[in-house]
């Protein structure tokens, strides 16, 4: 999976910033995470109508602050406004994983 989480991450369009990885640790892979410069509800709804179910907002993480009422965790809330959640596990194949990219670029492209 490290092979393909790296695939992937050099491979999106350059409106989305993978997350980073800690060089310590074999991770587990089930999705890859990254920030989009542009509205994550936009981006999903568009991902949807296209057969590409993104993670956005509290499915992927939660801003606690932001639920407290307090607003001093500015990265927390940066975060949350423009993290998506990719499809990536096990088992998915190329023309899959190609079919996404080609998906996340069109979109790059398309919303503003």
């Amino acid at each position: 999976m490290n092979s393909a989480w790296n695939a992937l991450a050099e491979e999106l369009p350059g409106r989305f910033r993978p997350q980073c990885r800690n060089r310590f640790g074999e991770p587990a892979f089930y999705n890859f995470t990254a920030l989009f410069d542009g509205d994550i509800g936009r981006l999903r709804a568009a991902a949807l109508a296209r057969g590409l179910d993104l993670g956005i907002r509290d499915e992927i993480m939660s801003d606690t602050a932001r639920l407290l009422g307090r607003d001093d965790c500015p990265g927390a809330a940066q975060v949350f406004a423009g993290a998506v959640q990719i499809p990536l596990y096990p088992g998915l194949s190329s023309s899959r994983r190609e079919r996404l990219l080609e998906t996340l670029h069109a979109l790059a492209g398309e919303l503003p």
